[in-house]
Parts: C-alpha cells; structure tokens; sequence
C-alpha cells in the first residue's frame, strides 16, 4: 500500500515537473548568482498507523554551466503502531549535467538518529542508528530560477543486514531557486 501510494506521488510530481517545463519560455533570463538553494518536503501515510514527515533543504554552486557542487542537511520523522523513528542527515553533493536538462547525481550522506520498537504496547527498544550511504545515479530538472529536479539514486554503501534503509533504492524530487 505505500509502495503504491510512494509510486503515484512520484509519477505526479513528474508529470507536473515536465508541465511546468513545457510552460517555460525562451525569452527567460538565465540566473545572474551560481549559488542555488533547494529542497524537498515530503508526507507519507500506510498501514498500521504509519505516517512520515521528512524535510531536507539543500544549498548549492554552480561552478561551471555543468557541475553543481553543494550540501544537504536532513530531518525525517516515522512512526507506527509498532516504531518510532527520528533521523538527521546531511553531507555533500553534485550534479553533473550531460544534456541541457538531464543530470547525474552523487551524495555523500551521513545518518544519525534512534529508534523505538514497541514490543507488546508496554514494553519498548530504544536504539540509536548511523549510517553512511553513497547516493549515485540521476535526473531530470527544469531550467529558470525557479526550476524543479526528479530523480532515482542507488546507494552502493548499502548492507541489507545492517542498514536502516529497506532498499538501496531512493527516489527524490524538490525545487530549485537560483539566488
């Protein structure tokens, strides 16, 4: 149920991303600073009570027309009838454009946090998490100050034994504004 849900709002945030990218004009003006700022805000809801709050701005420069060099810090909150997860994040990044509006993307990121496993509604596991995952693969994103990126990232770090994640697989999105 929430791998379908995650689906949905991912495609439709494509979809509106390639619009808003239809929409856009010739006659604008490219950005007059290299430094970016973005982010993303995401919700989620599931079965037995899951729900998941996370939010990762993001600060960049544009070195050159193709490298964006910057950092991200992270929060991400979940919670359920049987855990509840805090997590803080952040690390380097870059983006490396091959075409005009297609990028690759490596992230550098460092996990921290805790967890609680509640075991028969009395009793509960507290355990504190870390960390490090290497993030590579892509995207697509618009131009103009205010543009909007889509994208898929494999992390190679990645221990099915070991990690806090459920899959090496991690689709992201969110807006760009060129300052």
């Amino acid at each position: 149920m929430i791998q379908k849900r995650s689906l949905f709002i991912y495609f439709w945030f494509l979809a509106t991303g390639l619009s808003v990218q239809a929409q856009a004009t010739q006659a604008e003006t490219p950005p007059k600073s290299a430094w970016r700022l973005g982010g993303n805000i995401g919700l989620n809801f599931g079965n037995n009570s899951y729900f998941s709050f996370g939010i990762s701005p993001n600060l960049g420069y544009q070195v050159s027309p193709k490298l964006l060099l910057g950092t991200s810090l992270g929060y991400a909150y979940q919670k359920s009838n049987y855990f509840k997860n805090n997590l803080f994040s952040g690390g380097p990044f870059l983006n490396y454009s091959l075409l005009q509006n297609i990028f690759t993307h490596a992230h550098l990121e460092y996990f921290n946090g805790t967890r609680k496993f509640y075991m028969d509604g009395l009793n509960e596991k507290k355990v504190s998490d870390e960390e490090a995952a290497l993030w590579l693969g892509g995207g697509y994103r618009t131009n103009g100050r205010v543009g909007y990126q889509i994208g898929l990232m494999y992390n190679v770090l990645y221990n099915e034994n070991k990690s806090i994640f459920n899959s090496p697989f991690n689709t992201f999105s969110g807006v760009i504004i060129a300052l």
